[in-house]
C-alpha cells in the first residue's frame, strides 16, 4: 500500500512539475529548468522529511516548506487536470488549434493567469487560517435543572499546537475566548500536533490556557493527533494548564449539568487504554441533569443519539480545510460541519480553531464556537 502511495505521489509530482516547466519556460524563456527540478523534488520531499523521519534540526522548516507546497501542488493538479480535459475535448478543432496551441502569446497569458491564481489562492487561504472567527449556537434542551436558564459556552478543537501553531496563536485564541465571557471553555481534542517536543515556549502556553477566564474551568478530551511517544507529557501539560482531562469520564458540574469526556476512537499512536464502551461510560451518570459529550470524532453520532445525551460537541473534521476537501469529509461523515439534531441530541461539529499541515484554509474558517445553552 506504502510503496503504491509513493508511486503515485511520484506520478502526479511529475506530471504537474513537467506542466509547470511548460509554462515557465513560456513566460520565462531563459530559466533553467535543471535549477528548477532541483528545487520542486526537494519541495516534494520535504513531506517525508518534516513527517516520516525522526525529528531533527530541519524539521520544523522541512514541514513549514511542505505545508505550503503541498498547497500549491493541489491547485496546481486541479488546474492542469481541467486544461488537459478541456483540451482533450476541443484541441482537435480549428480554433483551438489557432488560438491556443500554436499560438506562443496564448501559453504566456495562460501561464501568467495560472501563476497569479495559485499565489491569490495560498494568500488568500493564510489569511483565512489566521482570521479566527466566532461562531454562534442557540441550543434549546428539555432537561430542567435547578438554577440555570443560559449556560453560555465556548468550545474549541483542532488547535494542532506544534512546529506551525504556538504561543503566539494560542494567545490570540485566549483572548478571543475571554471576549465571550464564557461560563465553561470545551475543547474537542486535538490541542497537540501529535509531537509535544516541537513545541516551542510550552510554559507560555499553559499560562495562555489557565489565563482562560470562566465559571467552571475549561474540560478537553483527547484527539486523534494527541498521541505517540510524547503522549505522558501531553497529559501532564493539561494538568499543568489548569485542564481538567477527560478520558471516559464525566463530571458533575456544580449539581447543574454533566460533562462527560470520550477517549479517541482512533489515536494515530499510542493513547493509553483504548476506548471504553459508552454504556460503560454513562452508567453513573445523573440522567435527570443536561449532559454535554465531548468526542473529538463525530464518528458515532447515531450510537451517541441513542444515549439520551442533550448536547454532543465534536472537531476533527476540519470542514475538509482545504477544497475540495470538504466534499470528500461531507461524504464521510453524517454531520462533517455546523448543527444537526438526531433524535432529541443537539450535535455540533466545528471546523477547529488551528490547521493541520498548510496553515491554510479554502473553503472553511477557522472558528471559535459560542453556544448558548438553553434549559
Amino acid at each position: 500500500m506504502i510503496i503504491i502511495a509513493l508511486l503515485v505521489y511520484s506520478i502526479l509530482n511529475f506530471y504537474v512539475g513537467k506542466r509547470v516547466v511548460l509554462l515557465l519556460t513560456a513566460v520565462f524563456p531563459k530559466i533553467n529548468n535543471h535549477i528548477f527540478w532541483i528545487l520542486y523534488i526537494m519541495c516534494a520531499l520535504c513531506i517525508f522529511i518534516g513527517y516520516a523521519v525522526p525529528r531533527f534540526k530541519f524539521t520544523k522548516i522541512a514541514k513549514i516548506i511542505s505545508g505550503y507546497y503541498m498547497s500549491t501542488f493541489l491547485y496546481l493538479l486541479i488546474i492542469f487536470i481541467v486544461l488537459d480535459i478541456i483540451r482533450i475535448i476541443f484541441g482537435h478543432t480549428k480554433f483551438f488549434e489557432e488560438s491556443i496551441l500554436n499560438n506562443p502569446k496564448a501559453s504566456i497569458i495562460i501561464g501568467s493567469i495560472i501563476f497569479v491564481l495559485v499565489a491569490g489562492i495560498i494568500l488568500y487561504g493564510n489569511y483565512n487560517a489566521k482570521n479566527i472567527q466566532i461562531v454562534n449556537y442557540d441550543v434549546n434542551i428539555s432537561r430542567i435543572s435547578n438554577n440555570h436558564k443560559e449556560l453560555n459556552i465556548a468550545m474549541i478543537s483542532d488547535i494542532h499546537i506544534g512546529d506551525i501553531i504556538g504561543y503566539r496563536e494560542i494567545e490570540e485564541i485566549s483572548q478571543k475566548i475571554n471576549g465571550l465571557k464564557p461560563d465553561i471553555v470545551l475543547i474537542s481534542g486535538d490541542v497537540f500536533d501529535g509531537d509535544y517536543y516541537a513545541v516551542e515556549d510550552i510554559e507560555k502556553i499553559e499560562d495562555a490556557f489557565k489565563n482562560l477566564n470562566s465559571k467552571y474551568g475549561t474540560y478537553a478530551v483527547l484527539g486523534n493527533h494527541d498521541s505517540g511517544s510524547s503522549y505522558d507529557k501531553m497529559v501532564e501539560f493539561f494538568k499543568q494548564a489548569d485542564i481538567k482531562l477527560l478520558q471516559d469520564e464525566f463530571l458533575e458540574i456544580d449539581d447543574e449539568f454533566t460533562v462527560v469526556g470520550r477517549k479517541d476512537i482512533s489515536p494515530i499512536g499510542e493513547q493509553g487504554i483504548k476506548r471504553e464502551d459508552i454504556n460503560a461510560v454513562l452508567e453513573d451518570v445523573n440522567t435527570n441533569k443536561p449532559i454535554i459529550m465531548l468526542d473529538h470524532q463525530p464518528s458515532k453520532i447515531n450510537e451517541e443519539a441513542e444515549k439520551n445525551i442533550d448536547m454532543i460537541l465534536c472537531g476533527h473534521t476540519h470542514k475538509g480545510q482545504l477544497f475540495p476537501g470538504n466534499l470528500i469529509t461531507k461524504n464521510l461523515f453524517l454531520i462533517d460541519y455546523g448543527y444537526l439534531k438526531v433524535k432529541n441530541t443537539n450535535i455540533i461539529v466545528s471546523s477547529g480553531v488551528g490547521t493541520w499541515g498548510p496553515r491554510m484554509r479554502i473553503g472553511s474558517k477557522a472558528e471559535i464556537v459560542n453556544i448558548k445553552l438553553n434549559y
